[in-house]
């Protein structure tokens, strides 16, 4: 077992290089009320098209509403969006079904996830020639039509070719066949509303999840505290990730402040506009969709400070310099006009919304989004190469195998200019011998001076 104390990383007012290393974290995971989908289910989409294939795009659910925003590039700013997404859906669903009657044979037909959507599937069964079928799909004006085909055939071609439904052929013997007509799948419910709870019971799901960022649909402020101790079991677990929240934009200046104060985490980021874009003004939740898909596409060395988002119209308040200035002061995020020419629009401090008291008292925000997500990669970048050298073994490592995967690994981060510099040292552990300690010390690129500049983190 290896043990991690003691990284000490010092930020640096130094510009970055423009190139195409790696260095990028863009897993974006949702807990969110979806159109399509089953509970307690990651479902995985790398695409916007594949996203709304499998958990519809509907407005009236706000998790699948806020996908084309996640996606959504920066095409001037070259910012891709987010590369996947992981969306868990809270709550009870149950899925639609229908059972088609062929001779001696029953076809079970069911909507591939749960929720009400399944129920506006209609489908039709008639009797063609030659002890052939027909078999016609229809969903939102989407229509599958299979002609002269067996039982076995519709059966074959529905799971192969329909990304809504699975079907099922079963044995009955002395069974008619029965012509069916725009029939409509029946069953399929949804839980009326979410409660804490039941998000709370998908933040357990995800625990072990690989994930860079996360972001959900609640508005309740009692859930913040709850997320902020979902990260730091994460951090505990050395499986890190970052979580992008809101905090209501009607609330006064005071109040927006005290919300953040029940739920300060080194890896918890507070928005508190609301942008418009494309002409539409966002919710809560679509905001922050559009600001993670931001931060998904950027790699995770570069700051996102000042870093203007082009199709950023308006925001939501506008707030004056001070208020500005007190909001980024105790760790909240504000957006800012930064050419009023060109009515451009960015993130003034992508500040943390952890606090640090500087030595003449001072408190100011630890970190920013990218100090916080090159530690992250770093973390797990290291956590990849042993995991995989001791994988490759199947022994326990020595300290000399320890110590030349840290090398290794260093060698790695420092060509991908994730990092300034860095160094990583295992000692053994005095108090267990099946333990290594492992100290690093490194340097990444400028904080914006609003942050304090020296901070440290560890993994176990």
């Amino acid at each position: 077992m290896i043990e991690s104390r003691k990284m000490d990383i010092t930020a640096e007012h130094k510009q970055e290089e423009t190139s195409t290393i790696p260095g990028m974290a863009g897993t974006v995971a949702i807990i969110g009320n979806f159109e399509r989908a089953d509970p307690l289910s990651i479902i995985v989409a790398k695409t916007l098209q594949e996203a709304h294939t499998k958990l519809g795009d509907s407005s009236l659910y706000s998790g699948s509403k806020g996908l084309k925003y996640v996606f959504k590039p920066d095409l001037i700013n070259n910012i891709p969006g987010a590369s996947k997404i992981l969306a868990i859906q809270p709550g009870e669903r149950s899925k639609s079904t229908l059972t088609l009657n062929f001779e001696d044979k029953e076809l079970i037909l069911e909507s591939v996830s749960g929720g009400k959507w399944g129920n506006d599937i209609k489908v039709s069964s008639t009797e063609g020639s030659s002890r052939d079928y027909q078999f016609i799909f229809e969903l939102n004006g989407e229509k599958k039509r299979f002609d002269n085909k067996t039982p076995e055939e519709i059966t074959d071609k529905i799971n192969s070719t329909n990304p809504y439904l699975t079907a099922t052929l079963k044995p009955k013997p002395s069974n008619v066949f029965a012509e069916s007509l725009d029939k409509n799948l029946t069953g399929g419910t949804e839980s009326a509303s979410l409660t804490i709870n039941d998000y709370t019971e998908a933040l357990e799901f995800i625990i072990k999840e690989d994930i860079d960022i996360l972001i959900s649909d609640v508005a309740d402020d009692s859930f913040k505290p709850i997320i902020s101790e979902f990260l730091e079991d994460k951090k505990a677990k050395n499986n890190r990730s970052i979580n992008l929240d809101s905090i209501n934009p009607a609330d006064s200046i005071d109040s927006k402040i005290a919300t953040v104060e029940t739920a300060r985490s080194s890896d918890n980021f507070y928005i508190n506009q609301n942008i418009q874009v494309n002409d539409e003004e966002l919710t809560e939740f679509d905001s922050k969709a559009r600001i993670a898909g931001i931060i998904a596409g950027t790699k995770v060395n570069k700051s996102l400070s000042k870093q203007s988002i082009s199709d950023i119209q308006k925001v939501n308040p506008v707030l004056t310099d001070k208020e500005v200035d007190d909001l980024t002061d105790k760790g909240i995020i504000c957006f800012e006009l930064n050419n009023r020419e060109t009515n451009e629009y960015g993130i003034y401090s992508a500040v943390s919304s952890c606090i640090d008291t500087l030595d003449n008292g001072k408190k100011v925000p630890e970190s920013e989004f990218h100090a916080v997500r090159s530690e992250i990669y770093v973390e797990k970048h290291f956590n990849k190469l042993l995991k995989d050298a001791q994988g490759s073994t199947g022994k326990a490592l020595t300290l000399l195998g320890v110590n030349s995967v840290l090398n290794q690994g260093v060698a790695d981060l420092l060509k991908d200019n994730i990092v300034i510099s860095l160094s990583a040292e295992a000692k053994e552990d005095p108090e267990e011998n099946d333990k290594f300690i492992i100290n690093y010390n490194g340097v990444v690129n400028g904080i914006v001076n609003k942050i304090h500049n020296v901070y440290a983190w560890s993994m176990e």
